[in-house]
């Protein structure tokens, strides 16, 4: 089994017999940037740090590549509404601490038992910052 990565517990990962991966990825950070205003001339900048970096990504759900599309989304949605923190972990990288800002669910397709049987859920991610 191939892991590309994790969060919250789920793996991304790609087998012969399962595929629960990641695709879309977005990495976003941006400065804070004051301005200081300055008669008859140009203002001043200043950089006084950085706003928490955001994560975006869509994750495609199959039962028929092995997934348990309600557990993986269950899990998901436990800690969206609990404002878990988890770590993002993508290939060899540790992308950091990370709480579900946003999260949608299309649920694509149901089975003979009325269970959804493809999903796509995109994310928002806010990274999480102690200090």
């Amino acid at each position: 089994m191939g892991n590309v990565g994790s969060f919250f517990g789920v793996p991304f990962s790609v087998s012969s017999r399962m595929v629960q991966t990641i695709d879309n990825l977005i990495v976003s950070g941006s400065a804070r940037i004051a301005m200081h205003n300055r008669v008859g001339k140009k203002s001043l900048t200043e950089h006084l740090g950085t706003d928490p970096k955001i994560v975006n990504f869509d994750m495609q759900l199959l039962s028929s590549l092995g997934v348990n599309v309600r557990k993986v989304l269950e899990t998901f949605d436990f800690h969206l509404n609990r404002g878990s923190v988890g770590r993002l972990v993508i290939g060899r990288k540790s992308y950091g601490t990370f709480q579900i800002l946003n999260m949608n669910v299309r649920e694509e397709q149901f089975d003979g038992n009325r269970n959804v049987s493809y999903a796509v859920v995109s994310f928002g991610l806010l990274e999480y910052l102690t200090n």
